[in-house]
């Protein structure tokens, strides 16, 4: 079970996965959190701006309630005519000619404050007295305050400031007491609410005075208040109203994180239709074949012209050792067993793993020239090793192969795998086993590039007296004395092949060169730790091969 599950997690699929979710998530993240506190700090500010409104206007409101009051309290405490008004016994027409006064000093006065609109002085039934200190709508509010005057009679009115509803217009009513006097005042708030709606920066819900402390938060509103005594002002805004103004660019940020997110199990599918599947058929293929299957053949068709070379190219190669089988050449079996061996050997998931996260990467980059170059350098790579019939391969096609992957790796590793190539022109129509060099240069690639340096790779090629010599130089970071010594055994034949583990590559090469050119191929190592590697391979060469 355990290994069924590190198998999984090694996998292709779940390397892609891993790696486009490491691409995309952490910048979905970053969106979500951005837009969100951009959408909590509108609201933020919404609701202070509004407290900061409410405030200002209640403060102006109060102002006037208070003016009001003191000048309801000054004429009711300090003018003669108001207090005589409270005497009995005066007569009519010394009540007449106070009230006279007391109506005309209220409205001189009250119009050069700001106060309230009407006020009112009630010293019972026969003597109730409505000052207006503005006459706009002086017959219709005098009517409701002596209907409202006549219910403080009957329902004993409680003190101080009130709100009240007339005719579907709203009024703060201030109600005073002193023994037998009743008096007050009144102010209109239509244009109070008309004033305070100018200039607000988010239409309002709602715009109202309570007596009572509204709730602060309540569902979808953002409430804002200032009070003055019992009196509050509130504002009430719609969340949704707010959050209408929200950028576009921070909406299509939002789309983008969602469409990544949903893009990923798309990609997922469009790798695993284009690779993953494909080499999982050759890969279970290839276990048939070695479990003694002979007779498997891959049927299904692949979806690119590569793959379907691919599939082809097995199924031939496995028609050639069913039929090489049953006509009992043993050693040309032996040989396809070998370059089966080296077919697998190529075919290997971190490498490939390593280049669709290079093409991926190159994609979120746009850099689609680099990706036709890598993409051409794979299919140039695939229709290379799974050639038909070849034992031995021009070394002009070698080379081109090599300049592919120098490149390949170059962009991979920023420019930092350079290579230089000196053989002259009759070095091309030498043939050799596939990839001899070339997996040479791959592990100059792999095992000499050190960090944050440019590795530097020379492949020389010259024949001399019948014998064909190849070198791979590199800077890169050499061999320890113990790594040497044990790859210098490889070459000789010193280490046996169940010991030989990871340096199946090395001893494979050795064995194809012994199996082509016989006993007088070689191949040296010299290397120094810390100064670069040099690979010698040599062998025989006639040019009628």
């Amino acid at each position: 079970m355990k290994g069924k599950l590190y198998e999984i997690w090694n996998s292709v699929s779940m390397r892609i996965i891993l790696t486009m979710l490491l691409l995309i998530l952490p910048l979905n993240i970053i969106v979500l959190i951005y837009t969100y506190n951009m959408q909590k700090n509108m609201i933020e500010r919404a609701g202070s701006g509004n407290q900061k409104r409410a405030e200002y206007f209640m403060q102006s409101l109060s102002n006037t309630m208070e003016n009001a009051a003191a000048l309801l309290w000054h004429f009711t405490t300090e003018d003669e005519d108001c207090i005589r008004l409270l005497d009995k016994s005066i007569t009519d027409y010394e009540r007449d000619s106070a009230k006279q006064q007391l109506y005309y000093k209220i409205r001189n006065m009250a119009s050069m404050t700001n106060g309230a609109d009407a006020y009112f002085y009630d010293y019972g039934e026969k003597e109730r007295q409505i000052i207006y200190a503005n006459a706009d709508g002086a017959g219709e509010l005098g009517t409701q305050l002596r209907l409202f005057l006549e219910q403080c009679d009957s329902a004993n009115e409680k003190k101080g400031w009130h709100i009240r509803e007339w005719n579907h217009k709203e009024y703060l009513v201030f109600v005073m007491s002193d023994k037998t006097l009743l008096y007050g005042a009144a102010i209109r708030l239509d244009g109070f609410f008309e004033l305070v709606r100018t200039g607000i920066e988010y239409p309002v819900t709602e715009i109202g005075l309570s007596e009572n402390v509204e709730k602060t938060e309540q569902k979808d509103l953002i409430v804002s208040q200032a009070g003055a005594g019992k009196i509050y002002l509130y504002f009430k805004v719609s969340r949704h109203q707010v959050l209408r103004d929200f950028t576009l660019a921070q909406r299509v940020l939002i789309g983008l994180s969602i469409l990544y997110l949903t893009l990923i199990p798309v990609l997922y599918c469009i790798f695993k239709r284009l690779f993953i599947r494909p080499l999982s058929r050759v890969n279970e293929a290839h276990r048939q074949i070695e479990g003694g299957n002979g007779e498997y053949r891959i049927e299904k068709k692949a979806g690119t012209s590569d793959f379907r070379k691919l599939y082809g190219s097995f199924n031939r190669m496995a028609d050639s050792l069913h039929r090489l089988k049953i006509e009992g050449y043993e050693k040309e079996l032996a040989k396809r067993k070998m370059e089966l061996q080296n077919l697998q050997l190529q075919i290997r998931p971190h490498f490939l793993l390593n280049t669709f996260n290079l093409i991926f990467t190159l994609s979120q980059r746009k850099e689609y020239e680099a990706i036709q170059e890598i993409v051409i350098y794979l299919s140039d790579y695939f229709r290379y090793i799974f050639r038909s019939g070849k034992e031995l391969e021009l070394f002009a096609k070698e080379a081109a192969l090599i300049r592919g992957y120098v490149n390949m790796a170059s962009v991979r590793f920023s420019g930092r795998v350079k290579a230089e190539f000196d053989f002259p022109d009759e070095m091309n129509v030498v043939r050799m086993p596939p990839l001899l060099i070339h997996n040479f240069v791959e592990n100059a690639v792999k095992y000499g590039l050190r960090k944050n340096e440019t590795l530097h790779i020379g492949i020389q090629a010259f024949r001399r007296e019948g014998t064909v010599t190849f070198r791979i130089m590199d800077d890169g970071k050499g061999m320890s004395r113990e790594k040497l010594e044990q790859n210098q055994k490889i070459f000789k034949g010193e280490i046996d092949m169940e010991d030989k583990n990871s340096h199946v590559g090395l001893y494979n090469s050795m064995k194809r060169l012994k199996y082509f050119y016989g006993e007088e191929a070689a191949i040296k190592v010299e290397s120094e730790e810390g100064a670069g590697t040099c690979f010698t391979i040599s062998f025989p060469y006639d040019k009628e091969l």
